[in-house]
Parts: C-alpha cells; structure tokens; sequence
C-alpha cells in the first residue's frame, strides 16, 4: 500500500512540474546571412550573435548554457549555435530574443535587430529545438547616401559651475557630452566619437561647445527627425545618471550640405549634492480620481479594476529605473547602502495604511525611506498603474503606462523633506509635482524655520514656507553661485506665525540659486534649481 501510494505520488509530482515547473529547452539556432554579407557584413572581420533569454519583458526566462556567439559554418554563409534554455512557466510559454551584430559602430542602432524581438515558444520540457532563419533585420551603415548637417552646440552650463567638488559641476574633473542623434537608426554620427565631448569657450564662461555631422537614413526628406540629449559624466556626480532631466530633444533635417548654429542652450541636468546624515522618510502620492489615461492608448484605466499602482524612479530607493514594469518587479531583489532591501518598484495602496492617509479616495499612496547617505538632487520618478486589462494594452512593460520613454514627474530631493509629501497627478508631467512639509496651520512656532522651496526644480514660480518664533526683523533675500543678491522678497517687520512667499524667477536664467532667511539674529540658507 505504501509503495502504492509512493508511486502516485511521484506520479502526481512529475506531472504537476510539467504543467506548472520549470521548462527546458535545447535550442539549436542557424542563420543565413547571404544578404546580410551582401549588404557589408564582412565574415573576416564582423561576428553576430543571440542576445535575449534573460527576461526581457518580464518573460522570466533565462539561459542555463551555450555560446551566444555564433560560429560560421566552413566558408558558407551559414551562422550556427546551441543555448540551453529555460521558462518559469510550461511548454507554451514564450522567450525573447533577437540577432545583433558587431562591431557596433559599422550597423544600424548599435548591431540590434531593428523592430520588435523575436519571440520564441517553449516545447514540452527536455525537448530540442531547431531554430532555422534567413531574413536578419540588420542594416550595414552605409554613408554618403542620405542627408548631411553639421550640427553646432553651444551649452551654457553656468549656473551649475562651482568650486566644490560635490553640488556643482567641476571644470577640471567633469564632462559635458552630446549623446544620441543615431539612437534608433534615426540618424548616423559621421564625425569621430570623441567629438561628442564638448569644449570650454576660451570667451565665455560656463559656455561648452561642438560640432557634429549626422547623416540622415537615405528614405529621409528635408524635415525627418533624430533625438538628442545633453550628459554630464561622470553620471554618479549628477542626477538621474547625468542624463538631462524630461524628454528628449529633437533635431529636424535641413538640405544636405547645411551647417546649422543651435541656440545657446542650458542643459536640464543638475548635479548631486551632499549624501543625507538620516534616514529621510517621504509620502509618495498619486491622485487617480483624475481620468487617468494608458500612455500607451489614451484608454481609459479602470479604476473599479485598479489593483495597485507602482513607484520607480532613479535612485536605488525607488528601483534605480530597473525592472521590466511588471508587479513581480515590487519583489525584494536585493541590497543597498547598507542594507537595505531593493525593490525594483515600490507598491503605492489605497487602503488607508502603510502610508495611505485616507482609504479609498483614489490618492495612492505610500511612506518611501531614503537611507541616511543619499545624495541630495533632483530625482526622477513616475508612477505604473496595475489592472485587469493592463497587458492587454501592452504585453511588454505593462505597467509603464503612466508617460512615455523619459516623460517622467521629478522633484528636489534633500533631507529637509523628511515628513513631507510628494504629490502628483497621474499623467501630468507639465505641472510640478507639490513637494513640501505642512506646517501650515502653526500659529505659534516654537523655533525659526525655512523650508525647501515647493516645487524644485521649478520654472518659473516656487513656493518658499518659513517660521518665525517671535516677532523680529525679517528679510528672505536669493542669491546666484556667485552670491549676488537677485531678489529681496522679504525685508519688514513679521510678528509670531508661519509664512509663506511665491518667488517668481522669470526674469533670470536657469541654474543654482540659493535663498536665506535672516531673523533674531539667526540666519538660513537652503538651495533652489530654476530649470527654464
């Protein structure tokens, strides 16, 4: 009877994994390249190989072994190699992958397949599987064929330039760049790479400069488009990796042969500034009583189906932008600053706990704790809505469907804002998001106080909260890097009470500036970042 009931269930155990372990798959992968070859790919010289296999778009697949890089067959123009791999889910499931190609800079886009992956279905576990193709969506890069411009940049990094070695950029350790203007086989850098760095004007300070030439896809016309942003390195120095804050910019073709002169142009990149000495705790709030739209196809979002909404963003408290958009990204994945859990998205709730202040009210959200040596600086974020019906709209990524690639919320972060609140509404990245401490209603402050300006960065308005613990002469005076006074916004008389001031800065340039608060003899100063 035991060995009975043993044998059922072993039964029950291997055909429980069948349906719901683990499968493997051995893959045995051939290319014909003839027309790649054809088009340039040299054999002598070019490789190419199978990228993918390891969780793209959340497939949870991986790779167990095997040679990415494909080997030729004799002479011929017959590419072959073998992966193990293997899908959390059953025969069924599917995996990701495409061909890329090298070395990088002779193809299209970096040597990437052009268009979506390649998607791969899974065979009953243990079985092997022949992977046969002949069209490779690669393009050889081939000059001399479409529209040239020589493209002029000027950037005016003034307000961001200082002494210190954090806060500012430093001249004599940190770079100015020029990135894109070939991302997506949108265009072809035809000048040497390492023009890309910009140089120091000899005349104006805080002015960088180059020149590159782009050549245009031979199907472009006059008025076709590539994409650029300006990066600072090295990327731990400045926020958001060095990247420019919000979406890219945009280039339009002129006739071939053009040069043209860019405006001067002040780049949205801010730099770090010192790490925090406490743990700083932050509301992060998200009002979806707002129709709230899928980014992907302005459909509505259900709110009757909302299950939860996710928190990412640049900094490692909030998933250092890594993940796939999908709930399993919420999962502990690892350690940080000392520590702490990882979580590649952080669940926001609307049950009036764990940070939710009032329970169904359609405010998500959620208290974030950033650990005592996270830098100050402004922070990207946005926020991933998670519904029956939300990989119907996008299988890939899901839950990116707040704002497209780089349309993202993004406040001030410093350890001041401990207690206080980030509020935005879902989908509106052109308003600021609310940043600040609520102190109002304190009608006897025991202390003086000044709190970081709301929002920040901010263009062109902010909002300056202070307190004062007995009536004193009061001014609240802002200054430039180089300590200029640009503004007095207050200098009177002020009895007992909490106070607050706009500061419009529509008249100045964008940069650092720093504003203070002087009263009893007692003096504060915080920092502020006019992005225009």
């Amino acid at each position: 009877m035991k060995k009975v009931t043993y044998l059922i269930t072993l039964v029950l155990l291997l055909a429980s994994t069948q349906l719901f372990g683990q499968v493997q798959n051995t893959v045995n992968f051939t290319a014909d390249l003839t027309d790649l070859i054809a088009e340039g790919f040299d054999p002598a010289t070019d490789q190419i190989e199978v990228r993918g296999f390891d969780g793209w778009d959340g497939d949870g697949v991986t790779t167990i072994s095997g040679e990415r890089l494909m080997t030729r067959e004799g002479t011929t123009n017959i590419y072959k190699t073998t992966l193990v791999v293997q899908s959390p889910g059953a025969a069924g499931a599917s995996g990701f992958w495409k061909f890329k190609a090298g070395p990088d800079d002779k193809f299209v886009d970096g040597g990437w397949e052009l268009g979506a992956a390649r998607t791969y279905t899974f065979e009953a576990d243990g079985n092997t599987v022949e992977v046969n193709e002949s069209v490779i969506n690669i393009d050889v890069i081939v000059t001399g064929v479409g529209i040239q411009n020589t493209i002029n940049f000027n950037a005016d990094i003034s307000g961001i330039i200082g002494l210190s070695s954090t806060g500012a950029f430093d001249p004599e350790s940190d770079q100015m760049t020029v990135a894109g203007l070939d991302w997506d086989g949108l265009g072809t850098l035809i000048s040497d790479p390492a023009d890309r760095v910009m140089l120091a004007d000899d005349f104006t300070p805080g002015l960088y400069y180059t020149s590159l030439t782009i050549e245009a896809p031979a199907e472009f016309v006059v008025g076709d488009s590539t994409k650029w942003k300006f990066k600072a390195e090295p990327g731990d120095r400045f926020s958001n990796g060095g990247w420019e804050l919000g979406s890219d910019r945009w280039f339009h073709y002129e006739a071939d042969g053009t040069e043209i002169n860019l405006p001067d142009i002040v780049p949205s990149i801010v730099p770090l500034g010192e790490p925090t000495t406490t743990n700083t705790v932050i509301k992060f709030a998200v009002d979806m009583g707002q129709n709230p739209t899928n980014q992907y196809d302005d459909s509505a979002i259900p709110l009757n189906l909302l299950e939860f909404v996710g928190l990412k963003g640049a900094d490692s408290t909030i998933g250092a932008w890594a993940g796939d958009w999908t709930p399993e990204d919420t999962v502990v994945s690892g350690s940080f600053l000392g520590g702490n859990d990882f979580r590649e998205m952080i669940p926001l709730n609307d049950s009036g706990v764990k940070g939710d202040v009032t329970a169904g009210d359609n405010i998500w959200s959620a208290d974030v704790l950033f650990p005592a040596g996270t830098p100050e600086g402004s922070l990207e974020f946005k926020y991933g809505a998670w519904y029956d019906g939300a990989t119907t709209v996008s299988a890939s990524s899901p839950m990116d469907n707040e704002g497209g690639f780089g349309t993202n919320h993004n406040f001030y972060f410093t350890g001041s804002l401990n207690g206080g609140t980030v509020y935005s509404v879902w989908g509106d990245m052109a308003t600021p998001v609310t940043v600040g401490v609520d102190k109002d209603g304190e009608l006897n402050p025991s202390e003086f106080t000044l709190s970081q300006n709301y929002p920040n960065p901010f263009n062109p308005t902010t909002v300056i909260k202070y307190s004062i613990a007995k009536a004193s002469d009061v001014s609240l005076k802002v200054y430039n890097l180089l300590g200029q006074e640009v503004a007095t916004l207050v200098n009177t008389a002020q009895n007992i009470g909490s106070y607050e001031v706009k500061f419009n800065a529509s008249n100045l340039s964008s940069g650092i500036y720093f504003y203070t608060l002087s009263a009893d003899g007692l003096s504060f100063t915080k920092k502020m970042m006019l992005i225009k």
